[in-house]
């Protein structure tokens, strides 16, 4: 058993001295009190577990010894013990919350088994206090957690919802993007037929262009040339008619068009030289027909492999040339 403090005032010394030796041979540990003014001096400056009090005491009595005890520690067992026992005295301790009431003479068996009751129901009452205090404690948590869980529901269904108006809202955006897609679709379906009618009318066009450029010098320069050379017998004219006729050719033939197409920046004499090279003409040749040094023939042919690539490989400029036809 714990050791358990006792206060015992009685105003009898025998009781206190007889009293007392019975409770310190249960084990309990035992302060005596010689009257009601001894009993309260004692409790203002200790604590104890309990009070076994006479009721009748001059000055300061049982009751008023009750009345302090419960003021100061609500949960000190206190036990009135008196000689003079009447149904009156007896209500007015238990309203006071006296934990039991017995008559003098009182038998220790009896005394020691009423004592050790009021201390169980004593150590009874403060772990019910404690485990209604962890479940009030607990209830307490448990009516936070569930306001916080009420309140993270709250915001994840308000989330829930922005987020299935944004969704409607974007499926919405993707049906419109969706639909102006389409119309443009269909838009640059007409502008892509209408530019392919123009390219091919432009094709069909250039081809005719050509074709008429061709038909024309064929049937309208060539005779005349033809006519010239019947015509003249110095050599010198015939052969100026002889590039004349060259040059016409390569006009109409698809060389001019791939050597102007290259982006080789010729200028229009290196053209002229380009053509007179491909035919195999030397540089004599060339620079005669042209009425050039040889010096100016050959500065033009090193211009004419610098604009294709050629200045520092060993092809051949007119096989070169050649492969372009």
């Amino acid at each position: 058993m714990n050791e358990y403090s006792v206060l015992l005032v009685d105003d009898d010394p025998l009781i206190l001295t007889s009293v007392g030796l019975n409770l310190e041979q249960e084990g309990f540990v035992v302060s005596p009190a010689e009257g009601g003014e001894t009993a309260v001096e004692l409790l203002g400056g200790n604590s104890y577990d309990v009070v076994i009090t006479d009721l009748m005491m001059d000055r300061i009595d049982g009751l008023e010894v009750l009345k302090f005890v419960k003021k100061i520690n609500p949960e000190t067992v206190v036990i009135i013990l008196t000689g003079y026992g009447n149904l009156n005295s007896a209500i007015s301790a238990l309203r006071l919350e006296a934990d039991d009431y017995l008559l003098k003479p009182c038998d220790t068996q009896k005394l020691l088994f009423r004592t050790k009751k009021c201390l169980d129901n004593m150590e009874i009452k403060k772990k019910n206090a404690f485990l209604q205090e962890q479940i009030q404690k607990r209830n307490k948590d448990l009516e936070q957690e569930i306001d916080q869980r009420k309140k993270i529901e709250e915001r994840l269904k308000q989330a829930r919802a922005g987020l299935e108006e944004e969704v409607q809202q974007r499926m919405q955006e993707l049906v419109t993007a969706k639909q102006e897609l389409e119309k443009k679709t269909i838009v640059l379906e007409r502008v892509n037929t209408a530019l392919q009618v123009l390219i091919d009318k432009r094709e069909e066009d250039k081809v005719n262009l050509e074709e008429n450029i061709v038909l024309n010098v064929k049937k309208l320069i060539f005779p005349l040339i033809d006519k010239l050379k019947n015509d003249l017998d110095e050599e010198r004219h015939l052969t100026v008619l002889d590039v004349l006729t060259s040059n016409l050719n390569s006009i109409i033939s698809s060389f001019a068009a791939k050597l102007t197409s290259q982006s080789l920046n010729l200028t229009p004499a290196e053209l002229q030289i380009a053509n007179l090279i491909r035919e195999g003409r030397t540089t004599k040749e060339i620079a005669r027909l042209k009425n050039l040094s040889r010096r100016t023939v050959e500065s033009h042919r090193d211009n004419i492999r610098k604009k294709m690539g050629l200045n520092r490989s060993k092809t051949n400029l007119r096989t070169y040339l050649l492969s372009l036809e």
